[in-house]
């Protein structure tokens, strides 16, 4: 088994490395930091990842260039996005790319749409507008797309349904989906649907039509809501029984006197 050659010549580590494995949902295994000269062994049924740190920044891409090629799978999820650091990262044959929580603009949309190797995409919490997803249409990769979080709707899934996305087959939505269309597993675990299409229409061309209809509510949204209101019945009820105790003791001691 070969070893791949990291080297990392900052002062400060550039974050977590990790080998995921290659089918969806990637489960992570943590080997290190990204500090210095590191081995690790190739491994053919893994992803090579790195999940960048909090302080990464642009002027730290262009010193690791090399070593950044490397990695097909990248996590910006626990750092700072940059959009520089994210077109550096686009030379390298990304499987999987986790932009949980970045703001992105539309030329880091277009950038990731060139890169062909793109199986992954997550964008959980990420800021997205409706019309913005069309621009990944053309990736030939893409199978599986998590937009949990986020405050797409209903319109992001009708654009994107005439935008490409030919191999995208699992859909995970920031919202409860009511209805959908041509989901091959149906609703599963209240927002997720998946797509499949037969082989003879894919030979000819057919586009696979997609869409769902989703709650205006995110999931996020109704489980904060549900949190908050959870805590606001629990300080009530705390007030009302140290206003009952109180009342009480003043009773107590108006008899004794």
């Amino acid at each position: 088994m070969q070893a791949v050659k990291l080297n990392f010549p900052l002062a400060k580590s550039a974050g977590n490395l990790y080998q995921a494995q290659k089918n969806f949902p990637h489960s992570k295994t943590w080997v290190g930091q990204a500090l210095g000269q590191i081995d690790l062994p190739a491994r053919e049924d893994s992803l090579l990842g790195l999940a960048f740190s909090y302080d990464f920044s642009e002027k730290d891409a262009p010193k690791v260039t090399e070593t950044l090629s490397h990695f097909t799978s990248v996590d910006f999820s626990m750092g700072t996005f940059s959009g520089k650091v994210l077109a550096a990262m686009l030379a390298s044959p990304l499987v999987e790319l986790r932009l949980d929580f970045a703001a992105l603009s539309k030329e880091d949309l277009e950038n990731l749409a060139k890169q062909e190797s793109i199986e992954t995409l997550w964008f959980t919490g990420a800021s997205l507008r409706d019309e913005q997803l069309v621009h990944l249409g053309p990736l030939p990769k893409l199978t599986s797309l998590a937009l949990k979080s986020t405050a797409l709707s209903s319109r992001a899934l009708e654009l994107m349904s005439g935008a490409g996305f030919q191999s995208l087959r699992r859909l995970h939505l920031p919202a409860k989906v009511y209805s959908h269309r041509n989901a091959v597993e149906g609703v599963e675990r209240g927002n997720i649907v998946s797509w499949r299409q037969e082989v003879e229409p894919a030979l000819l061309g057919q586009s696979l039509e997609l869409g769902a209809v989703m709650d205006r509510r995110s999931i996020l949204g109704s489980t904060v809501l549900l949190f908050a209101t959870a805590i606001a019945a629990a300080l009530a009820l705390l007030a009302l029984g140290l206003y009952l105790t109180l009342r009480r003791g003043r009773r107590q001691r108006a008899a004794q006197g």
